[in-house]
C-alpha cells in the first residue's frame, strides 16, 4: 500500500526527471543550431578558400610572366643604350670632321672670295658701325693721291692694360712702362693685298680713336712679332702683323681706323672690344 510519504517522493522524482529531460532537450536544441551554423560557415570559409588558391595560382602565373618580360625588357634596354653610346661616338666624330671641313671651307672662301666693300650701314663703314673683331672688311684706298688700291683687313686679336704690357715683355720687347695713367693696347690686324699697283707698308694707314672721336697718338714701332711696319706688301699676299698704341686707361673701346687720314668721318673702322 502506497503512503502519502511515499506518493509524495515518488511525485517529487518524477518532477525532477521531467524538469531535467527539459533542460537537457533546450541546451541540446541550441547547440545543434551552433553547430550547423558552424559548418555552414566551415564549408563558406572552405569556398572561399579554395577560391583565394586559386586567385593565388592566377597572380603567381602573372608576376612570373612579368618578371620574364622585365628580363627581356632589360636586355633590350642595355642593347638600345650601348647603340645609342655608338651613335653618339659616331655623331661626336662626324662633327667634329663637319666642324673641320667647315673651317677649312671657310678658310678657302675666304681666300678667294673677298667681301664687297662695304656701303651705307655695312659693318665697317663709318664708326658708328665698326666692324667686329674676325669681320673681314674689302677697302678701296688711295696711296699718294693713287686710286686703284684694294685689300682685306680683319682685326685678329686685341690685349690691353697689364696683359698687354707683360706680353711685350714676356716677348723680350725693349719697351719702357706706359706714361703716367696710360695703358697699351696691342692689336693684330690680317691684310689680303688684293688689287696693288705697287708693294705697301701699311702701318701708318691705321689711326687709334676714342669713340667719341678723340684721335690718340700713332703706332709704337715696339712691337710683338711680326711688327705690321716691317711687312711688305705685294700684291695677293696675306699677313698679320702687330700694333701697339699707348692710351689712357679709361680707354677700354677705342676704334680702328685704315685710310681716314685722321678724320673721324672718313675712312674704315673696326671696334677693338
Amino acid at each position: 500500500m502506497v503512503t502519502p510519504k511515499r506518493l509524495a517522493l515518488i511525485i517529487l522524482l518524477a518532477i525532477i526527471l521531467v524538469s531535467s529531460g527539459v533542460f537537457y532537450v533546450l541546451p541540446s536544441s541550441k547547440w545543434k543550431r551552433k553547430y550547423h551554423n558552424l559548418l555552414e560557415y566551415y564549408s563558406e570559409s572552405q569556398d572561399l578558400i579554395i577560391k583565394l588558391r586559386g586567385n593565388i595560382t592566377h597572380l603567381s602565373y602573372i608576376y612570373d610572366l612579368l618578371d620574364e618580360q622585365y628580363d627581356k625588357l632589360q636586355r633590350d634596354y642595355n642593347s638600345l643604350k650601348k647603340e645609342n653610346k655608338l651613335f653618339q661616338l659616331e655623331y661626336d666624330r662626324l662633327n667634329e670632321r663637319h666642324s673641320h671641313l667647315q673651317g677649312k671651307y671657310s678658310n678657302l672662301q675666304e681666300k678667294i672670295n673677298p667681301p664687297p666693300p662695304p656701303f651705307s650701314g655695312d659693318p665697317g663703314v663709318s664708326p658708328d658701325v665698326a666692324a667686329e673683331i674676325g669681320t673681314r672688311v674689302t677697302c678701296n684706298f688711295r696711296y699718294n693721291e693713287e686710286q686703284g688700291y684694294e685689300c682685306v683687313i680683319k682685326v685678329v686679336n686685341v690685349t690691353h692694360g697689364e696683359e698687354a704690357y707683360d706680353e711685350l715683355k714676356l716677348e723680350y720687347v725693349d719697351i719702357q712702362l706706359p706714361r703716367s695713367e696710360h695703358h697699351f693696347f696691342l692689336v693684330k690686324i690680317q691684310i689680303e693685298y688684293i688689287t696693288a699697283p705697287r708693294p705697301l707698308k701699311f702701318d701708318k694707314g691705321f689711326h687709334l680713336f676714342s669713340i667719341n672721336g678723340i684721335l690718340y697718338d700713332p703706332p709704337s714701332v715696339y712691337s710683338l712679332k711680326p711688327y705690321l711696319g716691317n711687312i711688305t706688301f705685294y700684291k695677293d699676299w696675306r699677313a698679320e702683323g702687330w700694333l701697339t698704341f699707348e692710351v689712357p686707361e679709361t680707354e677700354v673701346t677705342p676704334l680702328l681706323s685704315f685710310a681716314s687720314g685722321g678724320n673721324f668721318t672718313s675712312g674704315y673702322w673696326f671696334k677693338l672690344f
